[in-house]
């Protein structure tokens, strides 16, 4: 399981909900082998979540799938990644790499547009939920289209 964006530990905890740790103890109690792991720098996971791009939650992504794979209690062809968020995000990536034996990905909540008009609309969302005016929403977006688009270019 992967989760989305932000420091997430193992049960992607968020303002006292546990989604992953429901998640796992359903498909778990179904007969279906759940790994779940906290992100870099959160809980027991070494690293820096702050320094980390999402090149490095796709590796850490493909270890923890590396990982599963070598069990023996797991079948290596129904082996898949559940995302949410940006984690259906690198799940879509991963998949599109084909890495070996992936089975199948669930994405949920995982972006359906491209990444940099997704963050665009998701700065102008937290600009309007900070106060700022529809003028100032305005300028930062296309300030925003702008700074986003300068690779495709």
């Amino acid at each position: 399981m992967l989760s989305g964006s932000g420091a997430q530990d193992r049960d992607e905890t968020l303002f006292g909900h546990k989604p992953f740790k429901v998640l796992a103890d359903y498909l778990s109690r179904n007969g279906i082998v759940v790994l779940r792991y906290d992100d870099r720098g959160v809980g027991k996971s070494e690293g820096s979540f702050d320094q980390s791009t999402i090149e490095d939650f796709s590796k850490d992504a493909i270890s923890a799938f590396d990982f599963l794979k070598q069990q023996d209690y797991v079948d290596i062809h129904k082996v898949g990644i559940i995302g949410h968020s940006e984690g259906g995000l690198i799940a879509t990536l991963l998949a599109a790499q084909g890495v070996p034996n992936l089975s199948f990905i669930v994405s949920l909540a995982g972006p359906s547009i491209p990444i940099d008009e997704l963050l665009v609309e998701q700065l102008y969302s937290l600009g309007k939920a900070e106060g700022m005016s529809e003028a100032q929403l305005a300028q930062a977006r296309e300030i925003n289209r702008k700074n986003f688009a300068s690779g495709k270019e």
